[in-house]
């Protein structure tokens, strides 16, 4: 056996204002595939992720939390808007198919976990994330911060 049965690997941090988000480096998840892209990510109180909708990739996304939280979607351009409310602990996985947006909103005290996982590896070549607003900054919780919406 040429490489080491077990391999660690420190996670840099390249979050933002909304919170942590930790991308596997380029290379890592070959182990398991070469086409999947995973990243760990936080969601800071009163924060929002996504907004956005993908033209190429599928994704799941696993949400750990011990606290509220929302989920807001659409089907596709044009069609309505629509959210799901998450009360207090619990955890739970979301599958989002082409070409529906997705938001998730911290609307609780405490930090969300999530783990994202696309069937496919960003293209620079072929964008795959494009902005679509299924949740407006003026819809969160009072006392909401905007430095949480990065321009």
């Amino acid at each position: 056996m040429s490489e080491l049965p077990v391999r660690i690997t420190i996670i840099q941090d390249q979050g933002d204002t909304r919170g942590s988000a930790f991308p596997l480096p380029n290379g890592f998840i070959d182990f398991i595939s070469p086409q999947a892209d995973f990243s760990i990510m936080t969601i800071k109180p009163r924060c929002i992720r996504g907004n956005h909708y993908h033209v190429h990739s599928r994704e799941i996304l696993v949400i750990i939390h011990n606290d509220d939280w929302s989920l807001h979607w659409d089907t596709g351009p044009g069609t309505p808007k629509q959210s799901q409310k998450f009360i207090g602990c619990g955890a739970e996985m979301i599958e989002i198919d082409r070409p529906s947006a997705h938001a998730l909103r911290n609307d609780g005290e405490n930090d969300l976990y999530m783990f994202h996982i696309r069937d496919k590896s960003p293209d620079p070549a072929k964008p795959d994330v494009l902005r679509r607003s299924v949740v407006d900054d003026m819809e969160s919780t009072p006392g909401t911060n905007s430095s949480c919406y990065p321009t």
